[in-house]
């Protein structure tokens, strides 16, 4: 299964942005306008990684990353933010992301960071086996 980059952020120019730039690069995105939808559509055997906004309506970015981890799944998150302060950083890190950046994104920065979180979520599934895709 070719691994997907999710992208979960509520302003429909940098989703269609970051998916075009992706594409263009060879990667396969999905793209999600609320952290609720995301967790609706999110299939946890898909291998990938998730680009991740912090201020969005309804669950907040880190308030998705709190799910995530609630739920067990391991899909490693790439914050991007236009509001990234030393607490919103800490938080970030503090439940697990990867990677902060800051937008508008550095194109070299996003995909050295996408090839990381790609590394890591391959290495962690060789590791842990088949994912149950029940929880």
């Amino acid at each position: 299964m070719m691994a997907t980059v999710f992208i979960v952020d509520d302003d429909v120019a940098i989703l269609d942005s970051l998916s075009l730039l992706l594409g263009l690069k060879g990667y396969r995105t999905q793209c999600f306008e609320r952290g609720d939808d995301f967790l609706t559509g999110y299939e946890p055997a898909a291998p990938g990684c998730l680009l991740l906004d912090v201020r969005m309506p309804g669950l907040t970015g880190l308030q998705l990353q709190a799910e995530l981890e609630r739920r067990g799944i391991t899909l490693p998150v790439i914050v991007i933010t236009a509001h990234a302060d030393v607490s919103t950083t800490r938080d970030a890190f503090k439940a697990g992301a990867l990677d902060l950046l800051e937008k508008p994104v550095d194109d070299t920065l996003l995909i050295d960071a996408i090839e990381r979180a790609l590394s890591v979520d391959s290495e962690s599934r060789k590791r842990s086996g088949p994912r149950d895709s029940t929880r």
